[in-house]
C-alpha cells in the first residue's frame, strides 16, 4: 500500500480513504487527531516525494487503516516505510513514546492499540533524540534503541519489519532500519538491521 495523503490540506486523517482504497480510522479517546499537511518530505536515494504529509503531536488521536476486511495476516513478513521529522523534540520524555507500528484490529477504537507489532519509539538524551523498537511490548525494559543521536528537523528514512516464525512457536522478529545507504535499495538480501 502507497499513501500518498491525497486529501484535502489540514483536514483530519480520519475518514480520509487512501490509493488503495481503505478508510482511515481514529484510535484513542481524548486530543487532536492527525491532520493532513501541505508539502512532503525528501529522503535521500528515494523518488522524489508526492502529495502531503501528516502532522501530529502530543497525546493526541492515532490513526490506522486497516488491510482489506476478513483478510488475516499471519504468514511470512509485514513491512513499512517511511520519512520521519521530529520538528520540535521539547516534550519528548527521556522514558520514550510510541509512535508507530502494526496493529491487529480493524476500524475505530476508542483507546489506544495494546497489540502493536514492530513499535517504533522516540525518546529524548542529550543533544536530540533516538529511535527504538520493540516486537509487541509497551515495558520499556523491552525495548532496543539506536545509539544515534537524531536532531529536530532531519529527515529519518524508516523501514519496519514484522517476521512471523512459521514454528507458530511466539519466536517472531521485528527489525528496523534507519536511514538506510541507498545502495542497498532492491538488493536480494536486507542489509543488517539497525535493531533487532
Amino acid at each position: 500500500y502507497y499513501e500518498p495523503f491525497n486529501s484535502p490540506q489540514y483536514s483530519y486523517l480520519n475518514g480520509q480513504v487512501n490509493g488503495g482504497l481503505l478508510t482511515w480510522n481514529d484510535v484513542g479517546s481524548s486530543g487532536s487527531g492527525v491532520v493532513v499537511y501541505p508539502g512532503s518530505l525528501t529522503g535521500i536515494g528515494l523518488p522524489a516525494s508526492a502529495g502531503n504529509s501528516i502532522y501530529f503531536g502530543g497525546y493526541g488521536l492515532s490513526a490506522r487503516f486497516s488491510f482489506s476486511p476478513g483478510v488475516a495476516v499471519n504468514t511470512g513478513s509485514l513491512y513499512y516505510s517511511f520519512l520521519l521529522q521530529v520538528l520540535d523534540s521539547t516534550y519528548l520524555t527521556s522514558s520514550g513514546v510510541f509512535v508507530a507500528g502494526f496493529n491487529n484490529t480493524m476500524g475505530p477504537q476508542s483507546t489506544q492499540p495494546s497489540v502493536v507489532g514492530t513499535r517504533l519509539y522516540v525518546r529524548s538524551v542529550a543533544g536530540g533524540f533516538n529511535l527504538g523498537v520493540a516486537k509487541n511490548s509497551s515495558t520499556g525494559s523491552d525495548w532496543q534503541w539506536d545509539s544515534r543521536v537524531l536532531t529536530n528537523n532531519q529527515v529519518i528514512f524508516i523501514v519496519g519489519s514484522y517476521a512471523f516464525n512459521p514454528a507458530g512457536d511466539g519466536n517472531d522478529v521485528c527489525r528496523l532500519w534507519l536511514n538506510l545507504d541507498p545502495s542497498t535499495f532492491g538488493l536480494a538480501d536486507a542489509p543488517a538491521a539497525s535493531l533487532t
